[in-house]
């Protein structure tokens, strides 16, 4: 009796005819392998692994970390895998192709208009308490005392 063993990745068929093995045959099960696409984002990166690629091909089975940043004074708002919103980084378990993407924003200020009892204060000609900004825009504060009232001071970041 001799004992035949099955080689990993491969199938084994044996054929006994009554008597005894009349025939081995093996096919070798190849792992399936499946491509990433990757549609890298302005002002940003989506690196898989640790590296920044548009595309590469992984086995089935394979763990990828996906994560993707901005550039400075942008904001990752959305790390989309197959269409759908994930968490940012990803643990992404191959097992199709997969097509990653992100979106990115530019970063938001708050401009904000503290107590201002006894004069208008007005922001860009508007008379609103808050307004959003981005990096280098301009804002104009006009700040016009009511009668009676004279403007002593007017405080940023203060």
């Amino acid at each position: 009796l001799s004992l035949i063993t099955p080689l990993v990745g491969c199938s084994t068929v044996i054929t006994w005819d009554g008597t005894g093995v009349s025939a081995v045959s093996r096919t070798e099960n190849p792992v399936a392998s499946h491509v990433i696409t990757v549609e890298q984002p302005t002002n940003g990166v989506i690196r898989l692994n640790g590296d920044s690629i548009n595309s590469a091909t992984y086995n089935e089975g394979d763990q990828i970390i996906v994560q993707a940043s901005a550039n400075s004074g942008y904001s990752i708002t959305a790390l989309i895998i197959d269409d759908v919103k994930q968490t940012n980084p990803y643990n992404l378990t191959v097992s199709k192709a997969h097509k990653i993407s992100a979106t990115v924003a530019e970063n938001t200020y708050v401009v904000n208009v503290g107590s201002s009892d006894g004069a208008t204060v007005t922001l860009n000609d508007q008379n609103v308490k808050t307004l959003s900004v981005k990096k280098g825009d301009q804002v104009t504060i006009n700040a016009t005392p009511n009668t009676g009232y004279k403007l002593d001071a007017v405080y940023v970041d203060g």
